[in-house]
């Protein structure tokens, strides 16, 4: 989760990306690295052997997302984060086949508008302290990212027309201050 956000270059890099293959490179490395959920569970309909156990109809099997994302068998350096890393299997974020989640594209949009546009309105966004997930082993992430940015000046050092207290213009509470 760290590095992600954490790691300037690769911001400035997102930042920079208009949309398409490399966008959708950095959003896959993304979720590999830190998978929203990290585990999930199925139950057998039938037997089936997995890694030498039997598991019989009707037992439940608990896949670990996040390990698998970050399998050593799979992947080169796996815990490295790597937007243009083009080797192993597709990461399971989303998981697979018929259990493959439905509300994923949604997801991926959601996200690519989101970050274009604090990298558009906040191009000196920068982490401002250190991020902790939250302690649950099925969903993954933080509760709070701390963040801090500068307020975008014109030629000259300054403000946008609007900027009072570093609200925008038109927002509800443009031009108060703070007691």
């Amino acid at each position: 989760m760290d590095a992600p956000v954490g790691v300037s270059a690769q911001w400035y890099r997102a930042r920079d990306l208009a949309g398409g293959r490399a966008q959708d490179a950095q959003d896959a490395q993304d979720v590999r690295a830190a998978p929203p959920v990290q585990r999930t569970s199925r139950v057998a309909l039938e037997p089936v052997e997995l890694e030498g156990q039997l598991v019989r109809p009707g037992q439940q099997v608990i896949t670990l997302i996040g390990a698998a994302n970050r399998d050593p068998g799979a992947y080169q350096h796996p815990d490295t984060f790597d937007p243009a890393r083009a080797d192993g299997p597709p990461h399971l974020a989303f998981a697979a086949g018929i259990h493959y989640c439905l509300g994923h594209a949604l997801a991926r949009a959601e996200a690519a508008v989101a970050l274009r546009l604090l990298a558009t309105r906040m191009p000196t966004l920068t982490r401002s302290g250190p991020v902790h997930c939250r302690n649950t082993t099925i969903i993954r992430g933080p509760p709070h990212i701390p963040l801090t940015t500068t307020p975008a000046r014109l030629g000259g050092g300054r403000r946008p027309r609007g900027w009072r207290t570093g609200i925008p213009a038109g927002s509800r509470s443009a031009g108060r201050t703070s007691r």
